[in-house]
């Protein structure tokens, strides 16, 4: 059975015990390990005797407990539907304890007590189903189940269990259910998915299936027929439960009233009679559903928290440091916590920075070393050219300039320098002249070249100079004495550049 959420839940019905465990699993309820033994003490509580006999019957035995046992008494009150609403489930709880005192057989404080809240009337009224055990007794069942090592969580009565189990499995929202029993039989209308009223017939109608006429006594025949003729019961669906309903004859019975069937499971369920374990089924229902209303109904011991924490108000100062300690504790880690992770992306990020740094700085040493060899193989090119087919052009370049140059040059003009410059076929010419024109004469002779592809003068300047200087040391001793004449000369510079 696929449950997070189980428990065990017994009934007592006369000479018999019926046992079933009930889980809860994501998304619906099941029944499973359907059990009915004879009682080794007909009536009265569940002895340990009875427990040992049970529990080995189940493979992994909830130790969680349910009862559903006759002796919860239950009766039904009004109560002014404002006054409900008002009033917290601790509160109602106290008041509807003494609102049914009057129908209690023992004194009020020594009771325990429960509630089921029903349908609100017109008149501003709502019906309350009282339940009521003495607290002794419970006391005495939660102890012979605590010796047998399970925990007994809440006892129900069986007119609030078998309502339930009948809505689940069938999924209606307008019906009646009727309980067969071997000493009572109850009736509940359900209307809108809701218990409206539960009624409690004297006698159940074992004794009348066994009697030669087969016929319900007096009394239940008229209580019957008060039920089925009323209007609500006549046109809706009637199911049967509790072992009447396995009962052919009884069966029979209720079919001379009405149309009316035993109940089918619309769960899953391990039980070969689920009608019969109706009961059981609602019980556990009640009790694993998470609804606080539901489970109001069964008998317990336990104090509500907010009425313990009243009580116990002096820890309240407790509580509050204990929860501000907590807080800045929490508060305290989880600030650890982020920062140490934040370090840690800190260290992880500065890696990474390092690591593109390391790269990038090994990109521009690969791409400075990768331009020095680009340039390297452009010089290698070069010269290889050059040795190739440039030298033998410019030796044959060198010869025409040189030849042309000496050639075309006036007897008066003297060279300073003939260097070729950076530029392919381009030649720079410095020299004197004893005249200007000379100059301008040498320039549109070496354009008339053929090999001449433009001879441009950059620069004439004049220079005056001592003719001693000019002649050197000829001159006499007489002449030192005589003013120096002046020699004028011309200083040029000019470009010439070679065609290709």
């Amino acid at each position: 059975m696929n449950a997070f959420l189980s428990v065990l839940v017994l009934e007592t019905d006369g000479k018999f015990i019926r046992a079933a465990v009930v889980g809860r699993g994501p998304r619906r309820f099941s029944l499973a390990g359907c059990l009915k033994v004879e009682r080794l003490a007909p009536g009265g509580p569940v002895t340990a005797g009875e427990l040992e006999m049970i529990a080995p019957r189940f493979a992994n035995c909830p130790k969680s407990v349910v009862l559903v046992s006759p002796q919860v008494s239950m009766v039904e009150i009004s109560m002014d539907s404002k006054r409900i609403k008002k009033m917290k489930p601790h509160q109602l709880k106290e008041v509807v304890r003494w609102e049914a005192e009057p129908y209690m057989t023992i004194p009020v404080t020594e009771s325990l007590v429960g509630y089921q809240l029903g349908r609100e009337s017109g008149d501003g009224q709502s019906g309350v189903w009282v339940t009521m055990m003495p607290g002794e007794e419970f006391k005495t069942m939660k102890k012979t189940f605590a010796d047998a090592g399970f925990r007994l969580k809440r006892v129900y009565p069986p007119d609030v269990c078998f309502p339930v189990g009948a809505m689940f499995a069938e999924k209606e929202k307008d019906m009646t259910v009727i309980d067969v029993g071997f000493r009572t039989m109850r009736v509940a209308l359900i209307e809108k998915g809701g218990l409206r009223t539960i009624r409690i017939l004297p006698a159940g109608p074992a004794a009348a299936a066994a009697s030669p006429e087969g016929l319900f006594s007096p009394e239940q025949d008229l209580s019957l027929k008060g039920i089925f003729d009323d209007p609500a019961v006549s046109g809706g669906k009637v199911l049967i439960t509790g072992p009447g309903a396995a009962d052919g004859g009884t069966m029979r019975l209720f079919s001379k009233r009405a149309k009316v069937s035993a109940l089918t499971p619309g769960i899953h369920s391990g039980c070969e009679s689920f009608a019969e374990f109706a009961t059981v089924f609602g019980a556990g229902l009640r009790e694993l559903f998470f609804r606080g209303g539901w489970k109001t109904a069964g008998i317990d011991d336990g104090v509500d928290l907010v009425r313990r924490f009243k009580e116990r108000v002096h820890i309240f100062p407790i509580v509050v440091v204990s929860v501000i300690v907590l807080f800045f504790l929490s508060h305290y880690l989880v600030l650890n916590f982020q920062i140490k992770r934040g370090e840690g992306r800190v260290n992880l990020l500065r890696q990474e920075r390092d690591g593109m740094k390391a790269a990038a700085d090994r990109y521009a040493a690969l791409r400075k070393e990768a331009e020095e060899l680009e340039k390297n193989r452009r010089l290698m090119t070069d010269k290889m050219d050059f040795m190739q087919t440039g030298a033998q052009k410019r030796l044959q370049g060198v010869g025409k300039c040189l030849t042309a140059l000496l050639l075309n040059a006036p007897q008066d003009m003297r060279f300073l320098e003939i260097r070729p410059m950076k530029t392919k076929g381009l030649w720079f010419v410095s020299g004197r002249s004893a005249d200007a024109m000379s100059v301008s004469a040498l320039a549109l002779k070496m354009q008339g070249e053929d090999w001449c592809g433009y001879a441009k003068i950059l620069s004439v300047s004049r220079i005056e100079e001592d003719a001693a200087a000019l002649r050197g040391k000829s001159a006499g001793e007489n002449e030192a004495k005589i003013q120096a004449a002046k020699e004028i000369t011309y200083k040029f510079e000019m470009q010439i550049m070679q065609k290709d």
